[in-house]
């Protein structure tokens, strides 16, 4: 737990609200910017946040007087930094659940929003029992507060052997309300006797606003959990894009990287049944 959410989280306050950076003088030249690396940056705005009240005019003053590259780097690290603390809380379908729905706000008005849920192929989310019910058990951050789960549970918490879906559906939504990025990952696997197989990934790609050249890519990094307890199988998704700017700059690339992981819990071979547990971590933008 944090002392001051908006003090900490001051390093994601600029994200979006660069994009308004209408206000900076074209004329100026790069080497009267005082601001020339995304730390200083990042280091300006704790400072300009030091009471968690941060004004609009201290926010234009250090885009205004940042270089460009430096706003790109700052962004990247402000990123990572919600990457972080949404990783804090360990999103994930726990074994008696199908879908879950989660929701993040930032104190800067970004929001981040999760979606999975496993289902058997060919069953889609309008299949499920609509008897939704709320869960707050999740620790929350003054950074990253989650403010609402809800679920739905299973039918049954065992799968019987078959092919089957985890998707994970990660939006990013832009703080000035500009627009917003979404990234689909499939993890298409199947559970035999000898456990869980990842046999293919798929990617849905979203966007709103002043995003540009957008494109996505996935790639299985686990294919095989054969040990119950200690295995698990991965599809990462990786979504690329830029984003323009008010003065028709184009900023980027930023990335979205969601790894969508099946972990193997255990095995009825009699039964022919298993049970498995899937969760969702979000990569820095460092991260491979």
């Amino acid at each position: 737990m944090f002392r001051n959410g908006k003090k900490i989280l001051v390093t994601a306050i600029a994200i979006g609200l660069i994009v308004t950076s209408a206000t900076v003088n074209a004329s100026t030249s790069i080497d009267a910017k005082e601001f020339t690396t995304g730390e200083q940056v990042l280091q300006a705005f704790k400072s300009a946040n030091e009471d968690g009240a941060i004004k609009k005019p201290e926010i234009s003053s250090i885009v205004n007087n940042s270089t460009e590259n430096a706003l790109l780097e700052y962004e990247k690290l402000a990123m990572n930094e919600v990457a972080d603390k949404i990783n804090e809380t360990a999103p994930s379908l726990d074994t008696n659940q199908a879908y879950r729905e989660m929701s993040y706000s930032l104190d800067n008005g970004a929001t981040v929003d999760l979606k999975m849920y496993d289902l058997a192929e060919g069953e889609v989310v309008n299949d499920l029992d609509k008897s939704e019910t709320v869960d707050n058990t999740l620790s929350t951050s003054a950074i990253m507060p989650v403010v609402t789960t809800d679920h739905i549970v299973y039918r049954t918490k065992e799968k019987a052997y078959g092919d089957r879906y985890f998707t994970s559906e990660y939006t990013y939504g832009f703080p000035t309300g500009t627009g917003k990025v979404t990234l689909r990952t499939e993890n298409h696997y199947t559970i035999s006797s000898s456990g869980l197989e990842a046999r293919y990934g798929s990617n849905s790609k979203y966007y709103v606003g002043n995003v540009t050249n957008i494109s996505s890519s996935w790639s299985i990094t686990d294919r095989y959990a054969e040990t119950p307890g200690s295995t698990d199988i991965n599809v990462l998704g990786t979504l690329k894009y830029d984003r323009n700017t008010p003065l028709g700059l184009i900023r980027g690339p930023y990335y979205l990287k969601l790894d969508t992981r099946v972990g193997f819990v255990s095995i009825n071979k009699t039964k022919k049944v298993a049970t498995v547990k899937e969760h969702v971590y979000i990569l820095r933008t460092d991260e491979d």
